[in-house]
Protein backbone atom coordinates (compact mmCIF):
# COMPACT_ATOMS: atom_id res chain seq x y z
CA UNK A 1 0.00 0.00 0.00
CA UNK A 2 1.02 3.76 0.17
CA UNK A 3 2.23 3.86 4.21
CA UNK A 4 5.07 1.40 2.77
CA UNK A 5 5.94 3.01 -0.63
CA UNK A 6 9.50 4.47 -1.67
CA UNK A 7 9.64 7.82 -2.51
CA UNK A 8 10.00 7.10 -6.20
CA UNK A 9 6.79 4.62 -5.77
CA UNK A 10 4.51 7.65 -4.21
CA UNK A 11 6.03 10.59 -7.22
CA UNK A 12 4.79 7.48 -9.81
CA UNK A 13 1.76 6.29 -7.66
CA UNK A 14 3.02 2.77 -8.32
CA UNK A 15 1.78 1.75 -5.43
CA UNK A 16 -1.08 0.81 -6.83
CA UNK A 17 0.03 -0.86 -9.65
CA UNK A 18 -0.67 -4.46 -7.66
CA UNK A 19 -4.21 -3.61 -7.04
CA UNK A 20 -4.92 -2.80 -10.52
CA UNK A 21 -3.42 -5.96 -11.75
CA UNK A 22 -5.21 -8.29 -9.32
CA UNK A 23 -8.57 -6.13 -10.31
CA UNK A 24 -7.89 -7.01 -13.81
CA UNK A 25 -7.30 -10.81 -13.07
CA UNK A 26 -10.08 -11.20 -10.77
CA UNK A 27 -13.22 -9.21 -8.94
CA UNK A 28 -11.16 -7.68 -6.04
CA UNK A 29 -12.08 -9.09 -2.33
CA UNK A 30 -12.17 -6.83 0.33
CA UNK A 31 -9.18 -8.64 1.99
CA UNK A 32 -6.96 -7.73 -1.26
CA UNK A 33 -7.88 -4.12 -0.70
CA UNK A 34 -5.09 -1.66 1.29
CA UNK A 35 -6.22 -0.01 4.35
CA UNK A 36 -6.98 3.42 4.55
CA UNK A 37 -4.50 5.95 6.05
CA UNK A 38 -5.42 6.87 9.15
CA UNK A 39 -6.59 10.50 7.94
CA UNK A 40 -8.99 9.23 5.67
CA UNK A 41 -10.33 6.80 8.28
CA UNK A 42 -13.94 8.19 9.13
CA UNK A 43 -13.59 8.24 13.17
CA UNK A 44 -10.49 10.60 11.89
CA UNK A 45 -12.30 13.10 10.19
CA UNK A 46 -15.27 12.72 12.06
CA UNK A 47 -12.88 13.68 15.61
CA UNK A 48 -10.91 16.53 13.51
CA UNK A 49 -14.24 18.28 12.83
CA UNK A 50 -15.24 18.63 16.10
CA UNK A 51 -12.27 19.79 17.16
CA UNK A 52 -11.85 22.37 14.77
CA UNK A 53 -15.89 22.81 15.78
CA UNK A 54 -15.12 23.69 19.54
CA UNK A 55 -12.41 25.82 18.75
CA UNK A 56 -14.58 27.76 16.82
CA UNK A 57 -17.30 28.14 19.69
CA UNK A 58 -14.37 28.70 22.17
CA UNK A 59 -13.00 31.71 19.85
CA UNK A 60 -16.86 32.86 20.50
CA UNK A 61 -17.50 32.23 16.84
CA UNK A 62 -20.19 30.95 15.01
CA UNK A 63 -18.48 28.13 12.85
CA UNK A 64 -18.58 28.92 9.31
CA UNK A 65 -18.97 25.16 7.25
CA UNK A 66 -16.37 26.76 4.27
CA UNK A 67 -13.86 27.62 7.17
CA UNK A 68 -14.39 24.95 8.93
CA UNK A 69 -13.32 22.81 5.90
CA UNK A 70 -10.80 25.37 4.91
CA UNK A 71 -8.97 24.89 8.17
CA UNK A 72 -8.96 20.74 8.11
CA UNK A 73 -7.97 20.68 4.45
CA UNK A 74 -6.30 24.10 3.89
CA UNK A 75 -2.69 22.76 3.06
CA UNK A 76 -3.95 19.47 1.18
CA UNK A 77 -6.31 22.06 -1.09
CA UNK A 78 -2.92 24.07 -1.35
CA UNK A 79 -0.92 21.12 -2.60
CA UNK A 80 -3.68 20.23 -5.07
CA UNK A 81 -3.79 23.34 -6.54
CA UNK A 82 0.32 23.77 -6.86
CA UNK A 83 0.06 20.90 -9.31
CA UNK A 84 -2.77 22.15 -10.74
CA UNK A 85 -1.34 25.24 -11.44
CA UNK A 86 2.68 23.42 -12.17
CA UNK A 87 0.32 21.30 -14.71
CA UNK A 88 -1.21 23.81 -16.46
CA UNK A 89 1.79 25.83 -16.79
CA UNK A 90 4.06 22.98 -18.63
CA UNK A 91 0.73 22.18 -20.97
CA UNK A 92 1.97 25.70 -22.43
CA UNK A 93 5.23 24.31 -22.92
CA UNK A 94 3.99 21.28 -25.38
CA UNK A 95 3.43 23.38 -28.25
CA UNK A 96 5.97 25.61 -27.43
CA UNK A 97 8.72 22.29 -27.91
CA UNK A 98 6.72 20.98 -30.80
CA UNK A 99 7.41 24.23 -32.84
CA UNK A 100 10.79 24.31 -32.06
CA UNK A 101 10.95 20.42 -33.07
CA UNK A 102 9.52 21.34 -36.73
CA UNK A 103 11.83 24.29 -37.23
CA UNK A 104 14.71 22.07 -36.13
CA UNK A 105 13.52 18.72 -38.38
CA UNK A 106 12.56 21.58 -41.19
CA UNK A 107 16.29 23.51 -41.17
CA UNK A 108 19.08 21.65 -42.83
CA UNK A 109 21.65 23.27 -40.09
CA UNK A 110 20.21 21.62 -36.77
CA UNK A 111 22.44 19.42 -34.85
CA UNK A 112 21.57 16.15 -33.42
CA UNK A 113 22.20 17.26 -29.87
CA UNK A 114 19.95 20.08 -30.02
CA UNK A 115 17.20 18.02 -31.64
CA UNK A 116 17.40 15.50 -28.45
CA UNK A 117 17.64 17.75 -26.22
CA UNK A 118 14.13 19.19 -27.95
CA UNK A 119 13.02 15.68 -27.66
CA UNK A 120 14.08 14.78 -23.59
CA UNK A 121 12.46 17.82 -23.02
CA UNK A 122 9.30 17.01 -24.71
CA UNK A 123 9.43 14.32 -22.96
CA UNK A 124 9.97 15.94 -19.32
CA UNK A 125 7.28 17.95 -20.09
CA UNK A 126 4.85 15.33 -20.98
CA UNK A 127 5.86 13.13 -18.12
CA UNK A 128 5.69 16.30 -15.04
CA UNK A 129 2.33 17.24 -16.47
CA UNK A 130 1.03 13.39 -16.36
CA UNK A 131 2.12 13.44 -12.70
CA UNK A 132 1.25 16.66 -11.53
CA UNK A 133 -2.32 16.17 -12.90
CA UNK A 134 -2.50 12.77 -11.39
CA UNK A 135 -1.40 13.79 -7.80
CA UNK A 136 -3.65 16.72 -8.40
CA UNK A 137 -6.73 14.03 -9.02
CA UNK A 138 -5.49 12.34 -6.19
CA UNK A 139 -5.26 14.28 -3.52
CA UNK A 140 -8.95 15.77 -5.23
CA UNK A 141 -10.18 12.50 -3.95
CA UNK A 142 -8.76 12.44 -0.79
CA UNK A 143 -10.77 16.07 0.10
CA UNK A 144 -13.68 14.32 -1.52
CA UNK A 145 -13.43 11.23 0.84
CA UNK A 146 -12.48 13.01 4.13
CA UNK A 147 -14.46 16.21 3.88
CA UNK A 148 -17.42 13.79 3.24
CA UNK A 149 -17.21 11.39 6.12
CA UNK A 150 -16.56 14.58 8.50
CA UNK A 151 -19.80 15.97 7.08
CA UNK A 152 -21.49 12.68 7.33
CA UNK A 153 -20.83 12.00 10.99
CA UNK A 154 -22.03 16.07 11.87
CA UNK A 155 -24.94 15.02 10.06
CA UNK A 156 -25.41 12.15 12.25
CA UNK A 157 -24.53 13.35 15.32
CA UNK A 158 -27.38 16.12 14.57
CA UNK A 159 -30.47 13.61 13.69
CA UNK A 160 -28.82 11.74 17.13
CA UNK A 161 -29.10 14.48 18.99
CA UNK A 162 -32.83 15.67 17.31
CA UNK A 163 -34.38 11.75 18.49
Amino acid sequence: GEVGASVLSQVLISWVNPLLVAGRKAALQKEMLYDLLEEDTPLFNAMQVRAVLRQARARGRRPSLWRVLLSMYSKTCAAAGLCLLVATALSFVGPFLVNRLINHLESPSGTYSYGFILAVSFFAQSLGETLLSSHCNLLSGRIGVRSRSALTSLVYSKVLSLS
